[in-house]
């Protein structure tokens, strides 16, 4: 398989290069991790909107690129047809997206498609920007080609892939994190009760099965100081098997928009959801979900509901810069198990704001940057 895919800006009174990506050889069955890349020489661009579709015998996910997170903006993705996404990347900042990787593309390569179809094409059209003054910036699309080579080898998952579930960032995993993974896996509603997964051969409790994707839960057992293997079966089938880093932590909230970035899934203390219509207030209590804060104590049993066990490190937090009083870190009582909460003093010293930066640090690892809170 064969895919170009690059994009281009244009403002009014000039022109930007079209960045490209390598050729990527692969075969039916096969998962590519590619990106969108964005290089505007010059020209402004704080958001923008276009539609990303793709022909049958493809199937395509994407997520938030390093540019896009680095300016705090949020993708919004809504299903148009079978084989389309209208793509929003917009942002409550006014900042530019600096040159990069706009969107992270995760490219499946049907089984079924047959070798004698020799491309398939990936575009998009429909376009629209705007800088942060809300003029106009013509944007010129670009197209992907995929072309099927039967004698390329691939894989059904790659490290680029294997994603924490609040972040969707990839990399090392840790014990007791919520992973999602996703593949060429091809998992119909019929054999989606038969998917499992193990880490170093033990057992990975499977939370989502379908299509290409699956979200499960590493092991608190796992070993954080040597790479793991994950394998994925169906039945006796294989599905995928990759090796990967491993730390103690890599913590992360998960967010309203369910990027990773932006206001986060945030409880006030009345256990209203916290927004900038309903802000939390000073010296209240906020209940704030994560995952990836590694080992509790007590130790957690895989597969259960959370109890109450705190995490093994302690979490330090603060809010819009100014350190916070943790009450509670750990477990999430009768919730997912892998899910962490974490409970925060909003300090009555703090400026209030609509979009106060959190932050939460786990021993020398803190969550990425761009998660919100309203605050009053």
């Amino acid at each position: 398989m064969r895919l170009l895919i690059a994009s281009a800006i244009l403002t009014h009174c000039g022109s930007a290069a079209l960045p490209s990506i390598s050729d990527h050889p692969a075969s039916p069955g096969q998962l590519l991790a590619s990106s969108v890349t964005l290089s505007s020489e010059g020209t402004h661009l704080s958001a923008l909107q276009f539609d990303l579709q793709w022909e049958e015998g493809l199937d395509l996910q994407v997520a938030t690129g390093s540019a896009g997170r680095d300016a705090g903006k949020l993708v919004y993705s809504t299903p148009l047809t079978a084989h389309g996404l209208r793509i929003v990347i917009v942002g409550m900042n006014l900042t530019d997206i600096a040159d990069g990787e706009l969107l992270r593309l995760f490219i499946v390569v049907n089984s079924t498609l047959s070798t004698q179809i020799v491309s398939r094409e990936i575009k998009m059209t429909n376009a629209l920007g705007v800088t942060g003054s809300g003029a106009a910036v013509s944007i010129r699309v670009p197209k992907a080609t995929v072309a099927v080579d039967s004698t390329a080898s691939g894989l059904a998952l790659v490290p680029e892939s294997v994603l924490n579930a609040a972040s969707l960032l990839s990399g090392a995993i840790a014990p007791g994190e919520i992973v999602t993974l996703l593949g060429a896996f091809g998992i119909d509603a019929n054999s989606s009760a038969s998917v499992t997964a193990n880490v170093d051969r033990v057992p990975a409790t499977v939370l989502y099965a379908l299509g290409n994707q699956v979200n499960a839960l590493v092991p608190f057992g796992t070993d954080p100081v040597k790479p793991a293997d994950l394998e994925l079966r169906s039945s006796n089938r294989q599905l995928a098997r990759i090796t990967l880093p491993t730390k103690a932590a890599v913590p992360a909230l998960f967010t309203a928009s369910g990027t990773g970035i932006g206001p986060g899934a945030i409880l006030n203390e009345s256990y209203s959801v916290n927004a900038p219509e309903r802000p939390a207030l000073r010296g209240s209590i906020v209940m704030m979900y994560g995952t990836g804060f590694g080992a509790l104590s007590p130790a957690a049993v895989d597969g259960q509901t959370g109890g109450f066990s705190a995490t093994a490190v302690p979490v330090i937090a603060r809010i819009g810069g100014v350190k916070a009083e943790v009450i509670y870190a750990g477990s999430a009582p009768g919730l997912a198990p892998g899910l962490t909460q974490i409970n925060v003093r909003i300090p009555n010293d703090v400026v209030p704001g609509d979009a106060l930066a959190v932050s939460l640090t786990v021993g020398s690892v803190s969550i990425p940057e761009g998660v919100t809170v309203a605050v009053r």
